[in-house]
C-alpha cells in the first residue's frame, strides 16, 4: 500500500513539474495570439496601522492582483504574480491592440485573520502597451514602494528598466515554453533572441539600448483612449 501511495505521489509530482514546464496559454497556431509579462514587487516601510489592525510593513511578491483594460473595448484583464521575484503573465490578448496597467490590488490581513485588498488605480498614460501578434511584450519591470497612513497610503510605482530579468524570470518557471523562440519587445525595441535558461548565451546581460516609445505611437494611443 505503501508503494502505491509512493508511486502515486511522485506521478503526481512529476505531472506537476510537467505542467509548469509551459504556460496555460501558449501560441496558437495562426498567429492570433499574444502574450504580456512582467515582474512587480513592493516593500511597504514605516507605514503606520490603519486602526484595523491592519499591517501593511511587509514585502509584497506573490498573490499580488494586477488589471489590464483594453482602450477599445474596456475589457479587463486580470491576473495574479506567482513567483517570489514578482512574475505575473496575462494570457490570450488581442494582437495589435493597445492596453494600459489600471488597478494594482495587495494582499493585506488583519491581526484577527481578515482577508482583504488595498487597491491603487493608475492613469492610462503610466504604464501602457501595444500587444504584437505571436509575440511577447514586457510591460515592465517594477518596484513600488509604500508610504502614508490609512486611507492615505500610496504607492509609487516605477519601471526600472531591465527587461532581461523578466524573460529570465518567465524561462526559469516555462523552459518548454514555445513563447520563448517568438519575439520578444520591449517599448519599442526587439529584444535579442534566447532560447534556453541554461545555454551559455542566455547568461549575457546585453546591453542595448531601447528605445522610449515614440510620440506617434502615444498619441495613438491617447486618441483611442479619448474616443477621437
Amino acid at each position: 500500500m505503501n508503494k502505491i501511495f509512493k508511486g502515486l505521489f511522485y506521478l503526481s509530482v512529476v505531472m506537476l513539474l510537467v505542467s509548469c514546464a509551459t504556460t496555460r496559454f501558449e501560441p496558437k497556431e495562426n498567429g492570433s495570439s499574444s502574450l504580456v509579462v512582467g515582474r512587480l514587487t513592493a516593500k511597504a516601510s514605516g507605514v503606520a496601522y490603519d486602526g484595523n489592525g491592519i499591517n501593511f510593513n511587509r514585502n509584497y511578491t506573490m498573490g499580488t492582483q494586477l488589471t489590464l483594460k483594453e482602450v477599445s473595448t474596456g475589457k479587463l484583464y486580470e491576473t495574479k504574480t506567482i513567483r517570489r521575484d514578482g512574475l505575473f503573465v496575462f494570457g490570450n490578448l488581442t494582437p495589435n491592440q493597445n492596453y494600459y496597467l489600471y488597478q494594482i490590488k495587495y494582499n493585506i490581513e488583519q491581526s484577527n485573520g481578515w482577508k482583504g485588498w488595498i487597491t491603487f488605480t493608475y492613469d492610462a498614460a503610466d504604464f501602457f502597451v501595444k500587444t504584437k501578434a505571436d509575440s511577447v511584450v514586457v510591460l515592465g519591470n517594477f518596484e513600488s514602494t509604500m508610504t502614508g497612513v490609512g486611507e492615505r497610503v500610496n504607492a509609487r510605482v516605477i519601471d526600472n528598466n531591465i527587461p532581461t530579468e523578466v524573460r529570465f524570470s518567465f524561462m526559469d518557471l516555462y523552459p518548454e515554453s514555445e513563447w520563448l523562440s517568438k519575439n520578444w519587445y520591449y517599448k519599442n525595441g526587439l529584444m535579442p533572441k534566447v532560447y534556453s535558461v541554461t545555454g551559455e548565451e542566455s547568461q549575457i546581460e546585453y546591453e542595448q539600448p531601447f528605445e522610449d516609445v515614440n510620440q506617434e505611437e502615444y498619441d495613438e494611443f491617447m486618441k483611442e483612449l479619448m474616443g477621437e
